[in-house]
C-alpha cells in the first residue's frame, strides 16, 4: 500500500520531514526582510520666478470677437472675466489638456449688452464657445472646473433705469454646467453669492469646494460639493458658509465691481489668498476648508506694496511664490512676484498703462511650451502666456 504524501508535520522536530513542499506552505509563517522604500525628493523650481521669463517667446492670442459673433464688436463692449487652465483628465471633448478657458463679460452701459460668454482658446489659438449667459449678465469670474466634469461661472445680472440712465448690478447666482456646457444646478443666496467676481477651488475627486470673492457685499465664501462619477456624473451641494467679510467694495450700484477681485488655493497650507483691489492688500484666510461662519479680512501679507498698489489677481507658482497681476508702480499693466510672507522678489510689464492683468493662473509643461505664467490683459482683450525656462 502507498504511503500518503499528506501528513502533519512534527512539532518537536526529532522526525524528518518527508516533503519539500511542505516547507512552502509554512513559509509565510517565518518572519521575512520587507524592502525598505524611500520616496524620491520632490522636484521644486527654482526662485525666483520671473526674471527667468523668457519674453522672446511669449505667446498672445485675441479674444474679440468671440465665436459665433456675427456682428461688428469692439473692445469696449467686453470685459475680461478670468482665465483656467484645462485640468489633465477632465472630460470636455473638444478640450484637450493646456486648453485654456477665458470667461468674456458682455459691458452693459445702455441695457443693450452683448451675452457674456466662456470660450476655450487651443495651444495653438484656435477658439470655440462653450457658455453663453443671456443679455445684461455678467461673467466676471475665471470658470471654475472639477474633474469630473463640472464648470461653475458667477453670473450677475444687470437692470437699466432710462430715467437715471444708471445701468445697476445684482446679487447674482453661481451656475454650475456640465461638460457640454447645459446648466445642472443654479445657487442663490444674497449673502454668500453677491456680485461674485472671483473663483478659487480644491478638487478632491468625489468632493470639492468653491471659494467666491463677492464684489457687491466684500464678503468671501465657500461651498462643498459632493460629486458622483459612477455612470453619469451628478453633483450635490453640502453646506454653504461665509468665511470672510469686511473688505472694502467700490462701484457696487453699477457694473463696474471693484472688492476681493483675486483667489488662490493653497492645498498644502489649507490657506486662502485673497487680492483686494480698494484695500491695496492681498490676505491670507487660514484653515479655509474648515472655517465655519468666520468673519475679517484674515491676515495682511502684502499690504500697500509700493511695486503693486492696486493687486487685482494673485496665483501660486510651483516655487511656492505669489504672483500678483495689477498695474504695477511705473503705471504700466503687470506681474509682481513675492515670496509667501510678502516679501518683493521681481516684477514684469506685460502691457500699457492702466486696466490690464486682471487675473492670473499657472500652467504646467504640456505640449513642448513649458510652464507658463498665463494673464489676460484688458487693454486689447488678448491672453499672453509667458514661458519660464527650466535651464
Amino acid at each position: 500500500m502507498r504511503n500518503s504524501r499528506r501528513f502533519r508535520p512534527s512539532l518537536d522536530g526529532l522526525q524528518p520531514l518527508e516533503d519539500r513542499r511542505v516547507l512552502s506552505a509554512l513559509k509565510p509563517f517565518y518572519p521575512q526582510r520587507l524592502p525598505v522604500y524611500t520616496p524620491l525628493q520632490t522636484q521644486v523650481l527654482p526662485t525666483p520666478t520671473l526674471p527667468r521669463i523668457q519674453l522672446a517667446s511669449t505667446r498672445e492670442y485675441e479674444l474679440l470677437p468671440p465665436p459665433g459673433q456675427n456682428k461688428a464688436v469692439a473692445v469696449s463692449d467686453y470685459k475680461l472675466g478670468g482665465v483656467t487652465i484645462v485640468p489633465f483628465g477632465y472630460p470636455y471633448a473638444a478640450a484637450q489638456p493646456s486648453t485654456t478657458m477665458v470667461s468674456l463679460s458682455g459691458n452693459p452701459t445702455d441695457g443693450t449688452s452683448p451675452p457674456s460668454e466662456v470660450i476655450s482658446v487651443t495651444p495653438l489659438g484656435q477658439r470655440q464657445n462653450f457658455y453663453q449667459s443671456a443679455n445684461n449678465e455678467m461673467i466676471l469670474t475665471q470658470p471654475a472646473m472639477f474633474r469630473a466634469g463640472f464648470v461653475t461661472v458667477g453670473v450677475t445680472p444687470t437692470t437699466y433705469d432710462p430715467v437715471t440712465k444708471v445701468t445697476s448690478s445684482q446679487a447674482g447666482e453661481l451656475r454650475v454646467l456640465n461638460k457640454v456646457g447645459m446648466p445642472v444646478m443654479i445657487i442663490r443666496d444674497a449673502n454668500l453669492v453677491n456680485g461674485p467676481t472671483a473663483f478659487a477651488w480644491a478638487d478632491r475627486g468625489n468632493s470639492a469646494s468653491l471659494f467666491v470673492a463677492n464684489g457687491i457685499n466684500g464678503v468671501i465664501s465657500r461651498f462643498d460639493f459632493r460629486i458622483f462619477q459612477r455612470g453619469i456624473p451628478a453633483i450635490r451641494l453640502l453646506r454653504a458658509t461665509q468665511i470672510g467679510s469686511g473688505y472694502t467694495t467700490a462701484g457696487s450700484a453699477t457694473t463696474d465691481l471693484q472688492g476681493p477681485s483675486g483667489l488662490a488655493y493653497d492645498g498644502a497650507t489649507d490657506s486662502l489668498f485673497v487680492a483686494s483691489t480698494p484695500d491695496k492688500t492681498v490676505s491670507v484666510i487660514q484653515r479655509a476648508s474648515l472655517q465655519k461662519n468666520a468673519s475679517g479680512t484674515g491676515i495682511a501679507v502684502i499690504n500697500n506694496s509700493p511695486y503693486l498698489p492696486n493687486p487685482v489677481g494673485v496665483t501660486i507658482s510651483p516655487s511656492r511664490t505669489l504672483l500678483v497681476s495689477g498695474n504695477l508702480s511705473t503705471g504700466a499693466t503687470g506681474l509682481a512676484e513675492f515670496d509667501i510672507t510678502g516679501n518683493y522678489v521681481a516684477s514684469l510689464t506685460t502691457g500699457a498703462l492702466g486696466g490690464g492683468a486682471r487675473s492670473v493662473t499657472w500652467q504646467e509643461s504640456i505640449y513642448g511650451f513649458g510652464p507658463e505664467v498665463v494673464t489676460l490683459n484688458g487693454n486689447s482683450n488678448i491672453i499672453q502666456f509667458y514661458p519660464i525656462t527650466q535651464n
